[in-house]
């Protein structure tokens, strides 16, 4: 029996963006306020492939042939950055400095190999062919 089969992985990569600013006060108690805004816009882009193929196999009666791709996994590192803008304070508040955080991250993803002359790549992996019954 002739089987085809295709698989499409995916791998992204991008930015996240947040603005936040607030502010809340009282007077003992009896007067409050409080405001927050936030924004956030996200920069992101996905990259998918497709892996297949045309076998050949055999099937016994009573059987149904599935195929199973499993791709190669990469270990890709990165890292989040923060920025807080310096505050020049005012008449309550005191001024603060710039301040810059960065975490460092380890995310596992698709191995996806390149592609000859701009075309799209090809998704590295295994395949194992899996028999169940009707």
């Amino acid at each position: 029996m002739s089987i085809t089969w295709k698989a499409t992985v995916g791998q992204g990569s991008g930015k996240y963006t947040a603005t936040q600013q607030g502010a809340s006060g009282g007077l003992f108690g009896f007067l409050s306020g409080a405001w927050l805004k936030h924004k956030g816009t996200t920069d992101m882009t996905v990259r998918s492939v497709t892996a297949g193929d045309t076998e050949n196999r055999e099937v016994p009666v009573g059987k149904v042939l599935h195929m199973e791709f499993t791709p190669k996994m990469q270990r890709m590192t990165g890292e989040w950055r923060v920025r807080l803008d310096a505050d020049p304070g005012s008449f309550a508040v005191n001024p603060s400095p710039e301040k810059n955080f960065v975490a460092s991250e380890l995310v596992e993803g698709p191995l996806i190999l390149p592609g000859a002359a701009g075309a799209a790549g090809i998704a590295d992996g295994a395949v194992k062919p899996v028999l169940t019954d009707c």
